[in-house]
């Protein structure tokens, strides 16, 4: 065997022995450094089923309305969005899933029914809000590492007596050690100008009040605020009214840290990608103790299997369900988001 070969065998097996070295070292430190779980929320774009509900304005997801939604088609939108959960987690399904557009408890226990999410054991919190659509906000969890202690309905009431959904309050503790609060939201949409500004503001101020109530009893708690804020990490109802800083600001005063990257979109309005879907956490989470927030802080799962070509504005969209009144039978019009959060060892 010559020089050259027997140098370059010697150095492929040195290369092979580093690598396993490497793995087991990295192996090794995430054991010590605790358990890392995956969080995600996704605005799902409205899983109805085919049923009529007397008490919600569910008609045009009615076999029987123009856009002809039926139980094929529900079926498809339901096997999506389990597929999309499962790719969250690329082989380890997401601890944490916040979801709204959900219609009622039925479409969410026949989505954890469904594989392969049916193989993860979610269970799911959930409350039939008043929203007129009669559309809700839920949190699935995998029992075995989080456990519920509380749960509460926060009504979003208006002046003039109409509602919007509900926001999802959920006490539990993570692995039976860490006690974690979080809040599933859904703001008002933008329709209505000014007037819709204001009730987005309103609903902000509710789930500030939850913040500052928890923290006033306990100032190192950890809590998480993810959801559709159908605003942008700049605009007045995150950055003023719940008071959620950019996680980059390095703001020391803050009681909310907005760790969702601001060069990205979740949803693209004519030709425009807006920042809508975002998780905010209190200081706890980012520091590394109990739980806290992995160096990746929050990212947006833009796989291409959710977008298509935008022909009207160029470059990509949503692959979502339904373009105007016609089926396309994709995904969602908004982009999940996700983040790890990290479990480190309590000290003995």
């Amino acid at each position: 065997m010559g020089l050259p070969m027997q140098v370059a065998m010697n150095t492929g097996n040195s290369m092979r022995v580093f690598l396993l070295h490497l793995f087991f070292f990295c192996f090794a430190m995430c054991v010590a450094q605790g358990n890392m779980h995956t969080v995600m929320f996704y605005n799902v774009e409205n899983y109805f089923d085919c049923l009529d509900d007397s008490l919600t304005n569910d008609a045009d997801f009615l076999p029987d309305a123009p856009k002809h939604w039926n139980w094929k088609r529900y079926t498809t939108k339901r096997q999506n969005i389990a597929r999309v959960i499962a790719a969250v987690g690329r082989g380890v399904p997401p601890v944490l899933v916040g979801l709204c557009e959900v219609e009622n408890a039925m479409v969410l226990h026949q989505l954890v029914a469904y594989k392969p999410l049916s193989t993860y054991g979610y269970k799911t919190v959930h409350y039939e809000s008043p929203d007129a659509r009669g559309i809700d906000v839920a949190l699935l969890y995998q029992p075995r590492i989080f456990t519920p202690i509380v749960s509460n309905p926060i009504p979003v009431q208006f002046a003039d007596g109409t509602h919007s959904r509900d926001i999802l309050y959920v006490k539990g503790l993570m692995a039976n050690a860490d006690t974690l609060h979080v809040m599933v939201c859904h703001a008002p949409s933008r329709r209505g100008g000014s007037k819709a500004d204001l009730r987005r503001r309103y609903a902000m101020q509710l789930v500030r009040h939850v913040v500052d109530s928890v923290l006033a009893v306990t100032p190192q708690a950890s809590m998480l605020i993810m959801g559709d804020f159908n605003d942008t990490p700049l605009d007045a109802s995150i950055r003023s009214t719940l008071g959620a800083v950019p996680v980059a600001d390095k703001d020391d005063a803050a009681v909310l840290y907005n760790i969702m990257p601001t060069h990205q979109g979740t949803y693209k309005y004519k030709g425009e990608w807006s920042l809508f879907d975002q998780f905010m956490v209190t200081p706890a989470l980012l520091q590394p103790t109990g739980l806290m927030v992995s160096s990746e802080l929050g990212c947006v799962l833009s796989e291409a299997f959710l977008l298509e070509n935008d022909k009207t504005y160029m470059g990509v969209k949503p692959y979502r369900t339904y373009l105007g009144p016609r089926y396309v039978g994709g995904y969602s019009d908004h982009l999940p988001i996700y983040f790890r959060l990290q479990q480190w060892p309590r000290k003995n």
